[in-house]
């Protein structure tokens, strides 16, 4: 049941199990065939500078997410789950910048996000979630640095977890040039997908 509720997830985040639950006539292996016959997109999920956006996400640099017990309702720009968000307080930023700091413009673990469409607050999880086509995902896990978190070989979906500090734009479009892969998608934690 577990693997069949990710299976769903992961599919809903490269839009294809949205549209078979529109259209239930059209079966789930119907979605999946199109997944793999290539007619799912692979765009590149690149962040335009000059906004901080990529896709329907704005990077939130000087924002951070705070136990909401521990924020007053003075200090919260918004809530995600059981989390406040705060601006980051100016001097902190200073004292821990140096080369292992993400830099203004990275998306990372952490990192705090607003969707555009909707403007609910979201947080990047650390995870991409990757279909591939052929190879070993071992393999491509290795060779990026990344650990494997869930696998659910049956439909070659794997959710590979980044290092904190690994911009995960940068990853993404590296796992898209790798042999194999399909697709990747960054794995956002949004008030939808806030867990119970």
């Amino acid at each position: 049941m577990k693997n069949l509720l990710l299976c769903a997830t992961a599919l809903a985040s490269f839009g294809v199990f949205t549209s078979a639950v529109a259209d239930p006539a059209q079966s789930l292996s119907k979605k999946l065939d199109q997944v793999h016959s290539g007619s799912v997109s692979r765009h590149a999920a690149t962040m335009d500078q000059s906004t901080n956006t990529f896709g329907v996400y704005k990077l939130l640099p000087n924002v951070e997410l705070k136990p909401a017990n521990q924020v007053q309702p003075t200090d919260r720009i918004g809530e995600l789950g059981d989390m406040a968000a705060v601006q980051k307080d100016a001097d902190e930023g200073d004292l821990h910048a140096n080369e292992d700091t993400p830099a203004a413009n990275s998306v990372v673990m952490g990192s705090v996000l607003r969707n555009q469409i909707t403007g609910e607050l979201a947080e990047a999880t650390g995870s991409v979630v990757v279909l591939i086509e052929k190879g070993d995902i071992d393999e491509i896990a290795e060779r990026e640095g990344l650990s494997i978190e869930r696998r659910v070989p049956e439909i070659n979906l794997y959710v590979l977890k980044a290092r904190k500090d690994q911009n995960l734009l940068d990853v993404r479009h590296s796992l898209l040039q790798q042999e194999g892969v399909k697709a990747a998608r960054i794995d956002v934690l949004d008030q939808a997908k806030k867990p119970m």
